[in-house]
């Protein structure tokens, strides 16, 4: 798919080869979606078994040559995924606070840093990653969503306790 300015290249083969290889070494992949066809690709990859349930998803919003980040794009694609999958809404820029609100308020997780956006508020630059956290964690609170800890993660994407965090 078109990048911004760039492309980025996911040949069906090495996906193939790289899903396959992931689940020799037990790792959990993150499905990454920055437009709606990925979604079946990623789909496909369950339907050969080369990922494992429950499907961890990230839907990117936001990137020029991807989807919109819209409540709308959202829709769209949460009421596709596969029951029991994990996902977590990731929008880029200005629209990463409130795309990010409104995958918590519809039962996703979320995700935030500066990889996403530098701005705490309008004309404020964030400090650290660490604002951000807060930030999304309070908002996360008053949607009486208690951000999880890291065994609960563990737990919720089934990973192996030999490869579960600390």
């Amino acid at each position: 798919m078109n990048f911004d300015a760039g492309e980025f290249r996911n040949p069906p083969d090495d996906v193939r080869r790289l899903a396959a290889r992931m689940q020799e070494l037990g790792i959990k992949p993150e499905l990454e979606i920055y437009d709606t066809g990925h979604l079946e690709v990623c789909l496909q990859l369950a339907a050969e078994g080369l990922v494992a349930e429950p499907l961890a998803f990230s839907i990117v919003m936001g990137v020029r040559g991807g989807m919109p980040a819209t409540p709308a794009a959202l829709v769209e694609l949460v009421t596709r995924l596969p029951e029991g999958s994990v996902w977590q809404a990731i929008a880029i820029g200005r629209a990463n606070l409130p795309m990010t609100a409104i995958g918590l308020a519809m039962g996703g997780n979320a995700r935030t840093g500066m990889e996403d956006t530098l701005m705490l508020r309008r004309g404020v630059p964030a400090q650290s990653n660490a604002e951000l956290v807060e930030r999304l964690a309070q908002i996360a609170r008053a949607l009486e969503r208690e951000p999880a800890g890291t065994a609960e993660v563990a737990a919720r994407l089934q990973l192996p306790a030999d490869r579960a965090p600390d």
